[in-house]
């Protein structure tokens, strides 16, 4: 009979540590892999929509890039988001701690 390999023994935690050291080296290549696509998006992204567009804003005229005026709009966007959404928990644990407080004092 051929000797298949039944994975790490129990008692060998060399073993387990190998393996896990593997996972977490293949969890990084998978992210580094991911990125790389999504620079490549990028770069995509940017060489498509190079040409220039005028802004009007308030009181505030200008030309910049399309593709440089839709990445500033994403990310206002994403920090107004998060700033609403942080403010939000905030408040939801504030709440939940005088509760806890409350209850706790009965």
């Amino acid at each position: 009979m051929a000797n298949i390999p039944q994975g790490p023994s129990k008692n060998n935690a060399e073993e387990a540590n190998t393996l896990a050291e593997h996972s977490k080296v293949n969890t990084v290549w998978i992210s580094i892999a991911f990125v790389v696509v999504l620079l490549a998006l990028f770069v995509a992204f940017v060489a498509q929509n190079a040409q220039n567009v005028t802004v009007h804003f308030l009181w505030l005229n200008g030309t910049i890039s399309l593709a440089l005026a839709l990445i500033i709009a994403t990310l206002v966007g994403a920090v107004t988001t998060f700033i609403i959404g942080s403010i939000r928990i905030w408040q939801l644990n504030r709440k939940n701690t005088q509760t806890t407080n409350q209850q706790g004092s009965k």
